[in-house]
């Protein structure tokens, strides 16, 4: 397994500077896209594969210099952040410098509805939970912020080329794996939150720690118990998702076109 892990990984190095974790039924984007490469999280070592449903667990890439990571895994999977954020470091490791998070995300207010998509500008967890994301020997990223304000910018400005809007909002951060209550998404609107999910905390702690530049990009697919007054399920998450990866797959394209002055 080491020599394929090495064999794949050289084959990759180096052919992207755009990466992209696909969220709850995004990765719907792949059989859209035209792949010029792919392989399974498992080709690579010390990379573990999701386990939940609308994460395939599969890597592809773009001719046009993206790499993309089809599903993720959660903290709640097994609770070790590193297992999280695997993606990142490999997308550092093979050469990639901004990073782009999407995830499914329910809505905390009635204006900012399902199939929206939301460009995160900062994001809001609660002490105990965010000291789940510890890493042994090592420490987070100090001020640095999550969020790079630099490419949040780009990725507005190319979304807008390409004509697709983004909502502003900040996201809420969960360790999952249960929804939020009614009571709970309150608390989390009246923290300032607009959207919350279980995905990308992790991701951004590590992120900024090895000095990628990240965005959040929340698809929204649901509302919270506050607003729908009813329980919201992964199996229907998972199937609004998909509904997204046609406008994602366009935005991913746009803000590679931009990075590169087109």
């Amino acid at each position: 397994m080491e020599d394929n892990g090495a064999a794949v990984t050289a084959r990759f190095r180096g052919r992207a500077d755009l990466a992209v974790i696909l969220g709850s039924g995004l990765s719907a984007m792949e059989s859209l896209a035209e792949p010029v490469d792919s392989c399974l999280y498992g080709d690579f070592n010390d990379l573990q594969a999701p386990t939940v449903s609308g994460h395939p667990g599969r890597i592809f890439l773009l001719e046009d210099r993206v790499l993309v990571f089809a599903g993720r895994s959660h903290l709640y999977e097994d609770g070790k952040p590193e297992a999280a954020a695997g993606p990142v470091r490999l997308a550092a490791a093979l050469g990639c410098g901004r990073l782009l998070l999407t995830q499914a995300a329910g809505s905390l207010r009635a204006g900012l509805r399902p199939g929206s998509w939301m460009l995160a500008g900062d994001i809001v967890s609660l002490p105990f939970s965010r000291s789940r994301l510890a890493l042994p020997g090592r420490s987070e990223a100090g001020n640095t912020p999550l969020i790079s304000g630099k490419f949040r910018g780009l990725v507005k400005r190319a979304s807008l080329r390409a004509g697709i809007e983004l909502e502003d909002g900040t996201l809420f951060w969960t360790p999952g794996p249960n929804y939020e209550t009614a009571a709970e998404a309150i608390a989390a609107q009246r923290l300032g939150a607009d959207a919350a999910t279980m995905s990308p905390l992790p991701e951004l702690v590590e992120s900024a720690r090895i000095g990628l530049e990240a965005a959040c990009l929340s698809w929204i697919t649901n509302h919270t118990a506050n607003v729908s007054r009813s329980e919201t399920g992964h199996e229907k998450v998972v199937r609004m998702g998909k509904r997204g990866a046609g406008t994602l797959l366009m935005i991913v394209q746009a803000v590679s076109r931009e990075m590169r002055g087109g």
